[in-house]
């Protein structure tokens, strides 16, 4: 019933009759009357707790505008597959039919919403979109830590009051960590944008926390946010592909130095799939990574960074980083480096060492004080000066 956009009324227990029902699509832009009480007279609408009368139902979908539509004491059934929107969801896409496990959250109150009504629903979780939750400070708490373990995709927009995502906090008592799958290890995609009160993407011990899967990051007006990842962290980035930053005005670290567990971290990072890097107004960024990736970064293939008054260095020697015994560090791939108002920085920060940039196609640099000596660890010479509008050197 997906797009039935007229569909008003569907009568009480009707839908709980249907018992051998497995999939149930009453999608977005369809019927959203919900009734509170199943059993009202006739003439009223059908309850969610119907719902509950169907023990074959495998796949579901379907929109709640109002949270307060939702029983008290309503658990939603177990699902294979589902694509649940709580709130307006204007800006929501529409989808015919679930493939895999999705919960939208839009301009609904956290204080309205039931854990206990979720807790079938978060075994399987993998999708995750929140958009204008004014009153959510931690969108996992650690009672959700069963969440963690199938995520995909993470996407939260315009939450004023949101202060921390995840919230890893301990195993329950009687669960094996150590045979258990890293928390967030199936995250491929995280999305965080106009979070004024975010003070850290991960709150509690990352031990047992992986982004192996991780391939896309995109972090955008954090006006809060000091650092992304810590050590332990950072290590397990191994698919990463590109990285965005957009306006944390706050920012010190990509990398924060020393991980607040004291682990000892005794591989050096290595991010052998990213591809893109692009940071803008970061005005407090002091570095991007440690020396140390450099030789991982096979597969770059553009880097831009504009309006970083801060910036020291793009690599910087980390706390007991070893380079290699090379002077010159390739990099491949890398066919565009842009670098806009950024003072004085330099590329490695050992003023020794230098990149070979083989595949550059594209250089571009305005409002740096010190380009000569820039220009020498980029092993590049001015082939045209653009003084016109903007002083570009390509």
């Amino acid at each position: 019933m997906t797009g039935c956009i007229y569909l008003a009324r569907i009568p009480v227990n009707l839908i709980g009759r249907l018992k051998m029902l497995e999939e149930l699509l009453i999608g977005h832009h369809s019927f959203t009357a919900w009734d509170v009480v199943g059993t009202s007279a006739g003439g009223m609408n059908a309850s969610l707790t119907e719902l509950n009368s169907l023990s074959h139902l495998a796949v579901l979908s379907l929109k709640i505008p109002k949270v307060e539509r939702i029983p008290r004491d309503f658990v939603f059934p177990s699902l294979l597959k589902y694509d649940i929107l709580l709130g307006d969801g204007l800006q929501v896409p529409v989808t015919i039919y679930p493939t895999s496990t999705v919960l939208y959250l839009d301009k609904t109150s956290a204080t309205s919403l039931n854990a206990k009504t979720f807790e079938q629903l978060l075994k399987r979780l993998e999708h995750v979109e929140v958009n204008g939750c004014g009153d959510i400070r931690t969108l996992f708490p650690a009672k959700w830590r069963q969440a963690l373990k199938n995520l995909r995709r993470v996407e939260i927009e315009d939450c004023q009051s949101l202060e921390e995502v995840f919230e890893l906090g301990v195993a329950d008592e009687g669960i094996n960590e150590e045979k258990e799958l890293p928390l967030l290890s199936s995250l491929t995609r995280l999305h965080l944008q106009w979070l004024p009160e975010l003070k850290c993407i991960w709150k509690g011990p990352t031990r047992h926390v992986s982004l192996k899967s991780l391939i896309h990051l995109e972090l955008q007006s954090l006006h809060k946010l000091t650092f992304i990842f810590t050590p332990s962290l950072a290590q397990s980035l191994f698919h990463l592909e590109t990285l965005l930053i957009l306006s944390c005005g706050e920012l010190k670290h990509i990398i924060r130095e020393e991980d607040d567990e004291r682990e000892i971290i005794s591989e050096p990072l290595r991010f052998p799939k990213l591809k893109t890097i692009f940071i803008s107004e970061c005005g407090k960024l002091e570095h991007v990574f440690p020396d140390c990736v450099s030789p991982s970064l096979g597969n770059l293939e553009e880097i831009m960074i504009r309006d970083a008054g801060n910036l020291k260095q793009i690599f910087y020697r980390g706390k007991g980083d070893a380079l290699t015994t090379d002077d010159i560090i390739n990099f491949p791939q890398l066919r565009k480096l842009s670098l806009f108002s950024i003072s004085n920085c330099s590329f490695f920060a050992p003023k020794n060492f230098a990149a070979q940039l083989p595949s550059l196609q594209n250089l571009r640099i305005y409002g740096h004080e010190e380009l000569d000596n820039l220009l020498i660890q980029l092993q590049v010479r001015p082939l045209y000066f653009y003084t016109n509008f903007f002083p570009f050197l390509i």
